[in-house]
């Protein structure tokens, strides 16, 4: 944050006291006068630089804040816009996953009714055979 003191403006102000304060009482007046206009040219002078300085800071100060709100605002519309994305890619990952989950328990369901099938089939094949094993012990 700008911070501009007034020490520069009174030592401007000392200065110029310096100059025409302590001045000779008998000191011829066109002389007093010039010296006088000399020293409030100078003052005039370094007060406007001074003003100018100050202004220029002041304008400083606006420009760079005005440059970091920007850059915040822009900031978050980025990150916002990343939120955004990242929850989609995120509702896109966990739809692709629940698919995923979902055809490969189609898949194992399905299995598991053929091999089921293929099992009770085998199992009342097995015991047909056993039924014939014991039919020929029993023919014997």
């Amino acid at each position: 944050m700008f911070f501009f003191s007034n020490s520069e403006k009174s030592e401007i102000e000392r200065q110029y006291r310096s100059y025409v304060g302590n001045l000779p009482y008998q000191l011829p007046y066109d002389l007093k006068n010039k010296i006088t206009r000399a020293a409030e040219e100078l003052k005039t002078l370094q007060m406007h630089r001074y003003e100018k300085k100050t202004a220029l800071l002041r304008q400083q100060e606006q420009e760079e804040k005005w440059e970091k709100d920007s850059f915040q605002q822009h900031k978050r519309q980025i990150e916002q816009r990343w939120q955004r994305e990242i929850e989609e890619l995120t509702r896109q990952y966990k739809r692709k996953a629940e698919e995923i989950s979902s055809r490969y328990k189609r898949e194992t369901d399905s299995l598991s009714r053929s091999d089921q099938y293929t099992e009770e089939r085998l199992v009342n094949q097995i015991k047909e055979y056993q039924q014939e094993i014991q039919n020929w012990q029993n023919k014997k």
